[in-house]
């Protein structure tokens, strides 16, 4: 089985050290809105220079091999969501 060495290896040599956010997009499966958006909620530190997004493949990595626990949980809206303001 890989380990998370083995993977930020294999991203390094496919993107380098720093990902954008579309590199790092492709290589977790999700849009790039999405990531964007979302970032924070999965645990994923990044530098914003701008409006571009920095994420180190350590992270990339280290997030692929955490398991379900730092998942989103989106659910959908309940009945009554609307109404609460």
């Amino acid at each position: 089985m890989s380990s998370i060495e083995d993977t930020t290896n294999l991203l390094v040599e496919k993107y380098g050290v720093v990902l954008s956010l579309e590199s790092a997009s492709e290589s977790l499966g999700v849009t790039p809105r999405f990531l964007k958006n979302n970032l924070l909620g999965m645990g994923i530190q990044h530098n914003k220079v701008s409006r571009y997004y920095m994420i180190p493949a350590t992270e990339i990595a280290s997030y692929m091999f955490r398991g379900c626990e730092a998942k989103i949980n989106i659910s959908e809206p309940g009945r009554y969501d609307f109404l609460k303001v």
